[in-house]
This record gives structure tokens, C-alpha cells and sequence, in this order.
């Protein structure tokens, strides 16, 4: 079978590298999945650019359960599945068969597309791990009904990409308001996931800091936040500036999380809680957090309280991967997943 691997030169150069190996034999708790599409995320070359190392390609993914180990529940070869990958270690998202554990899986309903279903596990889990474990907000299922909630206000900068785009969902299904979102191009995008009646906003970067900061108190103030200052941020970008212009938009003891940390936490007042979200820890380091979300979130798409991401195929299958890659690297992205539908791949 055929599997993928990519590196990064430092002048940010990208190489696939196709590799024949036998398929997969799965652990004891493990399913090997022949993936049906897989879906790209920058980190995908970022990390091998920042580790200059060659990396496995890719960790969301979708297919049909091949076989499964000697301990796995509640999966059957035959089943149609979306997974998500444990982050470096072989036969990843972009290979014909792909090995995953069983906590970090869960079931489509066959009226989900493959291409659709791709796109969730990665940036569903990285939103649920930021907002419910690293911020402590209340899960969904904690949400109150006719309750007045005290308006503490959420800060998403990036909201436009998939993994702001599934914080903002899953807050929106938490009820927690208001909901102040940064973007750029994929500002409609963003205003369609938003509630503005309860005081949702989103704040266009591409006006220059000093209008993003003064835009995000006035949306706060606006929806009752009455210093205009946030308690809870999540940082989806992690970069050109994100950091410090929320330092200057949230409250003391606020907390703040980051997809990968920033350069320093110099900027945020003392007092401040920062954390990291690496949704791929979780396969080590919290299975039980990975399995109920992961289960969560195949309940919430199956029954369309939840939606995948905007997307866009590219053709060739595997064979498409550097391109897609390119894609990303050249930010030539925007409110949308790229996705490969790994059956069109030549030879395979």
C-alpha cells in the first residue's frame, strides 16, 4: 500500500514523499480504516517546517473500518467512520489503510459525505479540548435553558478557519454569549455562524489593530459586557498579532488559549491563565476526554445539530496532496478545508 510522508525545507520548500509499505495490523485497541478522503490543516506544514524533519502526512480522515484490535467496542469492520489520527506516528490520513485508536473515532450515518465527515474530527476536538478543558467553560450538555447567563464574554481570533469556526459552533451549542469573533476574507463566513441578537459579533483584522481592538470592546460593551473587557479568548491563529491585541481586550484572571504557544506571555496582564491546545495530546494524555468528544461530535453531526466545514476538493487523490499543501503554505485558503479523496489516486 502506498502512504505519504512530506518535509519542509527552511526556504519552505515542500516535498511528498510516497512510500510502498505493508498495511497496517492494528493494536489491541486500535481500527485500521481504508480512508476514503482526508482533509489538510496548516499544521500539516508547519510542524515538518518547525521540526525539519519528514513527517507523516495528515490526521483527518474518513472511510470504512477494515479490521479492528482484539479490545475495540462499539466499531465492526464495514462501518463507515471519521477519525482522527494520532499526530507523527505511521500509517497516517494520507495512505491508502490508516491506523487510528478507538477513542479517537467515531460513526457517520450514511447521510453524511465523505468529504463533509473529514472535516471534523481534528478542528471539532482541538475547539471541544480549548474551550471545555484548557478554559473550563460549561460542555453543551451542562447548557442551561431560560437561565439569564452572566455575560462574560468569548474572544475567537481566527474564527474563520475550521478550528475557530468549530469553537464558535460548540460555544453557540454551550450558549455561551456573547461570542466576539476576528477575521479577514471569511468575515460573511463567520457572521453566518453567529447569533447578533444575543450580541455575536465579528471584528474584520484586515482594518489594523487598533480597529480590531477598539472594534472587540465595542461589541462586548454593546452585549451588556459592561467594561468591554473578555473573560475567556481563544486564539486560533497564534500569530501576527493575535496575541497582543488580546492581551489589550481582556479582563483580569481572564483566560487565554493558543493553538501553539506565542512567542512570550509577556503582554497579558499578571494574573492571566494561559494554556496550549494541541487537540493530538489527547490521544496520549486524555483518551477518556477523546473518546466522550469524539463520540459527541458524531452524535451532533448525525443528527445535524452540527455541520463539517466549508471544503474544496482537490483532484488526484494522494497525488494532489503537494498541491494542497501549497495551497495552505501561500494563504491561499480561506473559510474552507482542503480535502483529497484518496480512491482517485492513480495506482491504488
Amino acid at each position: 500500500m502506498k502512504q505519504l510522508t512530506v518535509s519542509v525545507s527552511p526556504t519552505q520548500d515542500v516535498t511528498i514523499n510516497t512510500h510502498d509499505t505493508d498495511p497496517p495490523t492494528p493494536g489491541s485497541t486500535d481500527l485500521i480504516i481504508k480512508v476514503m478522503t482526508a482533509a489538510l490543516n496548516p499544521k500539516d506544514w508547519k510542524v515538518p517546517l518547525w521540526m525539519t524533519s519528514v513527517h507523516p502526512l495528515g490526521d483527518d480522515l474518513a472511510g470504512i473500518v477494515s479490521t479492528v484490535g482484539s479490545d475495540v467496542v462499539d466499531f465492526a469492520p464495514g462501518m463507515r467512520v471519521a477519525a482522527f489520527h494520532t499526530v507523527g506516528t505511521p500509517y497516517p490520513a494520507y495512505g491508502e489503510y490508516a491506523r487510528v485508536p478507538m477513542h479517537m473515532t467515531f460513526a457517520l450515518s450514511d447521510k453524511t459525505t465523505w468529504e463533509e465527515a473529514c472535516t471534523v474530527p481534528l478542528a471539532g476536538l482541538t475547539a471541544a479540548v480549548g474551550l471545555f478543558l484548557r478554559l473550563g467553560l460549561p460542555e453543551p450538555w451542562k447548557a442551561a435553558t431560560g437561565e439569564e447567563k452572566e455575560k462574560t464574554g468569548l474572544v475567537v481570533y481566527g474564527a474563520a478557519g475550521a478550528v475557530g469556526a468549530f469553537v464558535v459552533k460548540l460555544a453557540r451549542l454551550a450558549g455561551l454569549t456573547p461570542i466576539v469573533c476576528v477575521a479577514g476574507k471569511g468575515v460573511p463566513f463567520v457572521r453566518s455562524l453567529l447569533d447578533e441578537e444575543k450580541g455575536d459579533a465579528v471584528v474584520d483584522y484586515r482594518e489594523g489593530d487598533e480597529a480590531v481592538v477598539s472594534g472587540i470592546q465595542a461589541a462586548l460593551r454593546e452585549a451588556g459586557v459592561g467594561d468591554g473587557k473578555a473573560r475567556y479568548a481563544f486564539d486560533a491563529i497564534s500569530g501576527d498579532g493575535s496575541q497582543e491585541n488580546i492581551a489589550r481586550v481582556i479582563a483580569p484572571g481572564a483566560r487565554v488559549t493558543h493553538v501553539h504557544p506565542p512567542g512570550g506571555y509577556g503582554d497579558y496582564l499578571e494574573g492571566t491563565e494561559t494554556s496550549n491546545t494541541l487537540a493530538g495530546d489527547i490521544a496520549l494524555q486524555n483518551p477518556d476526554f477523546g473518546f466522550v468528544w469524539m463520540r459527541y461530535l458524531g452524535r451532533l453531526v448525525a443528527e445535524g445539530k452540527l455541520q463539517g466545514h466549508p471544503f474544496e476538493v482537490i483532484p488526484g487523490g494522494l497525488d494532489g496532496a503537494k498541491e494542497g499543501l501549497e495551497m495552505l503554505r501561500d494563504g491561499k485558503v480561506s473559510a474552507k478545508k482542503i480535502v483529497h479523496q484518496i480512491g482517485n489516486t492513480g495506482e491504488m
